[in-house]
């Protein structure tokens, strides 16, 4: 009998889950982005020619681990607060992701944090003073002191108006406040 009922509660919890990831879809793309259509240096040509300032350390130790799609595809995006993932007023990005999955979203690829910045320059409209964080899989970086990080894209438009690619630290002990925007994967 216990059986019998911790079964049903698992399919009336995944009943829910289901529901609530196909509202997420129906009304929550942010944006969407054709990835594999362009090499890694036209899309950072791009972003310059749009003004966008490009780190050091996003050419140094992001570029090299960019992957471009062998096809074109479509990637819709979802534009989440870690508020609405898990209760709690600051999360570290790993237990971020893992809500994240649980939501049915996905990790993207940096191929996809490059479109997004790309996006982002092309809209002169773009409100100011916007600050998003690329859910990936973090890449071991190093700063201009020798401190070594892992980091994920960190697209934005700065208080003054410029677009900035970067990139923002997301390792086991950096904790990301409550507030903090994160953009996923819809999957397939």
């Amino acid at each position: 009998m216990h059986t019998k009922v911790k079964r049903e509660v698992q399919e009336m919890e995944r009943a829910h889950l289901e529901r609530e990831i196909a509202q997420i879809r129906r009304t929550s793309v942010w944006r969407s982005v054709e990835v594999g259509t362009y090499s890694v240096t036209e899309l950072i040509s791009q972003l310059e020619r749009l003004g966008c300032v490009v780190t050091g350390r996003v050419r140094t130790f992001i570029l090299p681990h960019v992957r471009i799609e062998t096809k074109p595809r479509i990637v819709q995006l979802v534009d989440v607060r870690t508020q609405d993932l898990e209760a709690g007023a600051n999360l570290r990005p790993l237990r971020v992701y893992q809500a994240a999955r649980r939501w049915g979203l996905r990790l993207s690829t940096p191929e996809v944090g490059l479109h997004v910045m790309l996006r982002m320059c092309g809209e002169p409209e773009h409100k100011w003073d916007e600050w998003l964080r690329i859910a990936m899989n973090p890449i071991r970086t190093v700063d201009g002191e020798g401190k070594e990080s892992e980091s994920v894209l960190f697209p934005n438009r700065n208080e003054h108006g410029i677009f900035y690619l970067g990139v923002i630290e997301a390792g086991p002990r950096v904790v990301w406040g409550d507030n903090r925007r994160i953009i996923f994967e819809l999957p397939d």
